[in-house]
This record gives C-alpha cells, structure tokens and sequence, in this order.
C-alpha cells in the first residue's frame, strides 16, 4: 500500500487505504481528481467520504458513482458520502489539506442533523466531550469505543 498511515480510515475494525479507493475511482472516465478521507461516524467509528472532480463535459451522480464501486471494490470501500467539487482547500504551495475537507464534511453533516461524534474521536477525547460520550467495556484508550451518553 502507499498512501500515508495518517491517512487510513478505520470504518467498523477495518482498515482502509483511502490511496486505494483513489486509484480504483480513477478508472471512472467521469473522473478527472478525486480525495478520499475518512469522516467521523458514531456507528461505525469513521465513514469513508469522496470529493470528486468531474472532467469537462461529463455529468456523473453519486448513485452511478456508488454503482460503478460495486461488484469491483469490497462494499465497506464504497464511500458512504460522495461530494462533487470544482476545487480542493490548498495550501499557498499547492498541497491539497484533507484535514479541512474533514472538518467541512463534518460540519456539513451535523448541519444535515446527522449524529456525528465530536472531533476528538478516536485521538484521546478531551473531558469536556465526556459529557455526551460514554466508553464501552475496557480498553485500553487509542482503542476505546464510545457510545452517545452520560459520562458515569
């Protein structure tokens, strides 16, 4: 696998190289660029989550999008959520920031009155989110599941 570690996107205990899933949507012809990360999911941990480029002069919807995925790609590879953009954040360098498309996405579905589990998820939740999460069973933290609650 190439990509970075940083990157993967944990979905339900499987792994996922967002890398991969960008190499297999460049065989779409619809597609000119495409950026997959993972967006916070209080079921499943993380959802994977798609920005795609389209070429000029082609159309393409998320159902095709997701149509096109199955049969070819393992179905927890097939992103949940599929946004068409005409650019990506970048840098003043030109480096694309996956970090700010995250917290677009994120913010954009707790807008769409989704429950998403605060940004802290899955890196150690701060004290002040304690308040509406709640672990389940023990672990050790950096492998902690969390379920929407009281803090006990």
């Amino acid at each position: 696998m190439v990509g970075r570690i940083k990157d993967m996107v944990i979905r339900g205990g499987e792994n996922i190289y967002p890398r991969e899933i960008e190499e297999f949507l460049y065989t779409h012809p619809a597609i000119a660029e495409v950026q997959v990360f993972g967006v916070p999911d209080p079921k499943m941990g993380e959802e994977v989550c798609a920005w795609v480029q389209l070429r000029n002069g082609t159309s393409l919807t998320e159902e095709q999008l997701k149509a096109f995925c199955r049969d070819r790609i393992s179905h927890f590879k097939i992103p949940r959520y599929v946004r068409f953009v005409d650019e990506y954040p970048m840098t003043v360098t030109g480096k694309i920031q996956k970090f700010v498309m995250r917290e677009i996405m994120r913010e954009a579905l707790e807008t769409l009155s989704l429950k998403i589990i605060p940004q802290g998820f899955g890196k150690g939740v701060p004290k002040d989110v304690c308040q509406s999460l709640e672990p389940l069973g023990r672990r050790h933290q950096s492998t902690q599941r969390w379920r929407v609650g009281a803090c006990a």
